[in-house]
């Protein structure tokens, strides 16, 4: 039985860190995913430069394909502001202090992935609540056992000074 509750121990903390890794890849992944509409500008800029200054003739199908690339990265991709929160005391109401890009997809996943991970430390935590006795008196004989050692290193040491 103790073999038993100290498997299901393990496999919940294993679970709680793959939650935890899922969210660290999902928040990654979501910083990159909202200044792709930028680099995807990067590309049809500079070919509408190179043909403007003469050192490349237009391409209509390259053209194309860039502008492709351009809406598909910006179709996820809205503006949000943000707001500073009105002083105590002022009348005045709160102000924009900036417009950031966020890509709604990769948002829902870090959203979901940050959920995930909260119910999956919950079970954790009331397992540990459930089991609690059962989680102690499997870590008995560590105790025991550590115990021991540290009687035995004792001795040895009140031996080595006499």
């Amino acid at each position: 039985m103790t073999d038993d509750v100290l498997a299901e121990l393990d496999r919940r903390l294993a679970a709680v860190r793959a939650a935890e890794v899922a969210v660290t890849t999902a928040e990654a992944h979501e910083r990159t995913a909202r200044r792709g509409a930028d680099r995807a500008s990067g590309p049809l800029l500079a070919y509408h430069e190179q043909v403007a200054a003469g050192e490349r003739e237009p391409d209509p199908d390259h053209e194309r394909e860039l502008l492709t690339a351009l809406r598909e990265a910006q179709a996820t991709v809205t503006l949000r502001a943000s707001y500073s929160a009105a002083l105590p005391g002022s009348e005045g109401a709160p102000r924009m202090v900036s417009v950031d890009p966020v890509d709604l997809v990769a948002e829902a996943a870090l959203i979901g992935a940050r959920r995930a991970a909260d119910e999956r430390r919950a079970e954790l935590t009331a397992f540990v609540a459930a089991s609690l006795d059962e989680l102690c008196a499997a870590r008995v004989p560590l105790s025991v056992q550590a115990g021991s050692r540290m009687r035995v290193a004792l001795e040895t040491v009140d031996a080595a000074d006499a």
